[in-house]
């Protein structure tokens, strides 16, 4: 029993990742913002440590991230919908488990 309740635990506090492969430059401000279930930004209330988003479009990688939680950032709403449309794009929310958000801390978003 204990072990279910510690495995609970971590999965409550892991943070959360986005991915999406399309076969042309797509917009995610939908699954951000407005999913009535379990939208980006409503996942980083449980993950308020950071966010960061990577997308591939016609020039490139490109890559942006704060130390703040998602649904505090006014730069990741205004970018998310109107600058971020990509084939691939990558985005994560963090739970700190230890120590303070630092800027450029998203380790699996080092591209």
């Amino acid at each position: 029993m204990l072990l279910n309740i510690l495995k609970q635990r971590v999965i409550e506090v892991m943070c959360r990742l986005f991915g999406l492969y399309a076969n042309k430059l797509v917009n995610v401000g939908f699954s951000f913002y407005e999913s009535p279930k379990k939208s980006f930004v409503k996942l980083s209330c449980d993950n308020p440590s950071g966010w960061g988003v990577a997308w591939l479009d016609d020039e490139g990688w490109r890559i942006c991230k704060e130390p703040i939680a998602l649904y505090e950032s006014r730069k990741a709403k205004e970018l998310i919908r109107n600058v971020v449309r990509g084939k691939i794009i990558i985005s994560h929310v963090r739970y700190a488990t230890t120590g303070e958000p630092e800027e450029g801390e998203h380790s699996s978003m080092a591209l």
